[in-house]
């Protein structure tokens, strides 16, 4: 029998062919060698399905309270803002809803009553102040405003109504359709008849639209009246007594012209002293024709300029010319 020693470093496959013969094979283990190098990590497993939800952790504390919108207002108004200002807002009436009506926001400069006319006399910077509009002169109705919305006190912001509808007025003294004016202290005059003339001044207010004690209503549309010396082509600011208007081709314009005016009077009584007052507003020429058709002569006194006294020698009668 043949002896085969295999001495075994590393882990092989060994093929020996065995023979009919008897063999005896006979490995012998080498003692373990040195701990090889780590190897390179191998490339990450694919992830494994989502795992269950957890519970519901508990509710947390309440957040600061917000700023939130401006507090009051009333049904139908809406926010505008005040400033640039976050959060700066205010409550106004919805514009959307004034589509018969024009209006402003006023301050009362004295107490007043719903419906009475106001021009702007003064501001304060911020709010135009308004009083009593009145025709008896020019600052107090060359800029009326329009009709006060609702009655107010001293310092009361009310709105004007410039142009448009106002109702809940007293009209039981006017007719539906009647033109309306501007009277004394804010009050109205209504109608045609009643129309004011100098030296009132003209300011047209609008139109009756129904006649009513307790809800009359009137269109405003306020139309401030011209003075003569207002018209874009007539210069006679500073006009004197006797002036008439003439045309000046040159400057196209209309002007004051002094005209000798003339003044008749006839003496029927015969006296020694004829008073005449003549109007003509200077010292006039004096030409005397007696009742016999002769030219006399007479002393002339010129009392003022709208007056005079002839004195004569006997007493006459006949016609006195002044011009």
């Amino acid at each position: 029998m043949s002896e085969i020693d295999i001495i075994v470093t590393e882990t092989i496959a060994v093929e020996i062919p065995i023979s009919q013969s008897s063999t005896i094979i006979e490995v012998l283990s080498a003692a373990p060698g040195p701990q090889g190098p780590t190897g390179a990590t191998g490339p990450t497993g694919p992830t494994g399905p989502t795992g269950p939800t957890g519970p519901t952790g508990p509710t947390g504390a309440d957040g600061a309270a917000g700023v939130g919108i401006a507090i009051g207002g009333i049904q139908g108004q809406i926010l505008a803002k005040n400033s640039d200002t976050n959060y700066d807002t205010t409550w106004i009436d919805n514009y959307a809803n004034w589509t018969s009506q024009l209006k402003h926001e006023v301050k009362l400069a004295q107490p007043m009553t719903k419906g009475q006319a106001v021009y702007v006399s003064s501001a304060d910077g911020t709010n135009m102040i308004v009083t009593k509009a009145s025709n008896i002169s020019e600052s107090t109705s060359s800029k009326t405003l329009g009709l006060i919305e609702a009655s107010g006190n001293t310092n009361d912001k009310v709105k004007v109504v410039t142009e448009g509808l106002i109702s809940g007025l007293n009209t039981n003294l006017a007719n539906s359709g009647d033109p309306v004016w501007l009277g004394i202290d804010g009050n109205l005059i209504f109608g045609l008849s009643n129309k004011p003339y100098a030296p009132n001044h003209l300011v047209f207010i609008g139109i009756v639209t129904r006649k009513n004690i307790n809800n009359g209503e009137i269109f405003v549309k306020v139309q401030n009246g011209f003075e003569l010396k207002e018209l874009h082509d007539v210069s006679a600011q500073t006009p004197l007594n006797n002036d008439v208007l003439t045309y000046e081709t040159a400057s196209g314009l209309w002007k004051p012209t002094k005209v000798a005016l003339k003044y008749e009077h006839n003496q029927q009584v015969a006296n020694t002293s004829w008073s005449i007052t003549h109007n003509l507003g200077y010292m006039p020429s004096v030409t005397i024709i007696d009742s016999g058709g002769n030219e006399v002569e007479c002393q002339i006194i010129y009392n003022n300029e709208n007056s005079i006294t002839l004195q004569f020698t006997a007493q006459c009668s006949g016609v006195a010319y002044l011009s």
